[in-house]
This record gives C-alpha cells, structure tokens and sequence, in this order.
C-alpha cells in the first residue's frame, strides 16, 4: 500500500511540475513577444527619423543608432 502512495506522490509531483513548466514557458514566450513588439515599434521609429534626416553620416543618425542597443 505504501509503495502504491509513494507512486501516486511521484505522478502527481511530476504532473504539477509540467504544470508549472508550462506556465513559465508561456510566460516567457508572452515576454519574448513583447519584446519583438516594442524593438520592431522602436526600429520603425527610428528608421522614420533616419529616413528623414537625409544624411547617414551625420551625427544626428549616429547619435539615433546609439541610443538603441
């Protein structure tokens, strides 16, 4: 009977783990992609005020491409 408990404890200790590692693994995924957002977002900005300064030698784009890392 206890070797039977013990099992059970193990299935259900390995079912809460995957339970787990699923949410993190969402979570993570949910963050990566706001991320990806906010950089496509930010590039497209700056690619606007490049776009618009004409001159890719100047230090005003320099300055731009420096700020985002």
């Amino acid at each position: 009977m206890s070797a039977f408990f013990v099992l059970r404890m193990y299935f259900i200790t390995e079912d809460n783990c995957y339970g787990d590692l699923k949410i993190e693994t969402e979570e993570a995924i949910a963050e990566m992609e706001a991320n990806i957002r906010n950089d496509r977002n930010m590039l497209r900005v700056l690619s606007g005020l490049i776009a618009n300064t004409g001159d890719m030698d100047s230090i005003e784009v320099g300055g731009y491409l420096a700020n985002y890392e």
